[in-house]
């Protein structure tokens, strides 16, 4: 025959252990999510910081893009002037 183990600690005890247990495993748990938090914040900030350097650096070419069109702008009408002129002259030309 075999004989049934033999329980040397009350339910409370038992209870009382489990909870420890439990209480250990939630604080290792919220040590770990206050480090995944703190890691997600730097993680934030580095991309915000890139956000803004790539932010200033596209204003900076976009600023760079409207000097050249005010250029290309002026060159376009000093041209468009001397068609101007050479059109008047053509049709004087085929006038006289």
């Amino acid at each position: 025959m075999t004989t049934s183990p033999t329980i040397t600690y009350t339910l409370e005890e038992f209870l009382m252990r489990f909870e420890q247990k439990i209480d250990r495993q939630f604080a290792d748990l919220k040590q770990e999510m206050s480090g995944l938090k703190t890691e997600l914040k730097q993680d934030i900030k580095e991309l915000n910081q890139k956000m803004d350097k790539q932010y200033m650096e596209i204003k900076q070419e976009i600023s760079s893009l409207s000097g050249d069109v005010k250029a290309l702008d002026e060159r376009i009408k000093g041209i468009d002037k001397r068609l101007e002129n050479l059109e008047f002259i053509v049709r004087g030309g085929l006038v006289a």
